[in-house]
């Protein structure tokens, strides 16, 4: 109904809808991109993690079997 009051509106929903999915596919692309690897020389982070996790443990596990 509204197409035979104004017969440009189909073309321009074409028109937006168009521009609309070139948009929203760019930007999808972009935020869904894989991230950039990089080297690092060392696990320095990982073994400190790994000590402090260790020692908890250590101090947790007999807590939680010893006092249920």
């Amino acid at each position: 109904m509204f197409a035979a009051s104004f017969p440009l509106a189909p073309a321009l929903a074409l028109i937006f809808n168009i521009i609309d999915f070139r948009i929203d596919s760019r930007r999808l692309l972009w935020w869904n991109r894989r991230p950039t690897p990089y080297r690092d020389n060392d696990i320095v982070d990982f073994e400190e993690d790994k000590t402090v996790s260790d020692n908890w443990t250590i101090i947790e596990l007999p807590a939680v079997c010893g006092f249920p």
